[in-house]
């Protein structure tokens, strides 16, 4: 299980595009990001948060609240599938790009 890091982004990333749309939730939908992301791409939660602080962690968090109805960690888990699963004509069909994407974008020191 990870444990919850603080963002280093408030304004971007994850984090700046949730407080945005729900300001009064941002914390919970950190923890659970934080710990889901982690889970999802087998990674601890330093890079998890790296991830979530980057460009590609605002993208997700669009992809989050575009399934926000009710429950938050539904939400997240649908958006990690929804983007865990990749469709080119060049390779068809195929899944792992979540895990990839978490792994080369939280593989970068701050």
């Amino acid at each position: 299980m990870a444990t919850t890091e603080k963002t280093r982004n408030e304004g971007y990333g994850f984090w700046g595009t949730v407080s945005i749309e729900k300001p009064d939730e941002v914390e919970k939908f950190w923890a659970l990001a934080i710990q889901a992301v982690a889970d999802a791409a087998a990674v601890d939660a330093p890079m998890a948060r790296r991830f979530l602080d980057s460009g590609h962690g605002r993208h997700f968090a669009d992809a989050v609240l575009d399934r926000y109805e009710t429950d938050a960690l539904a939400a997240i888990r649908d958006a990690i599938l929804f983007l865990d699963f990749n469709h080119s004509r060049r390779t068809g069909p195929r899944s792992g790009n979540f895990r990839r994407m978490v792994r080369r974008m939280g593989s970068y020191e701050d």
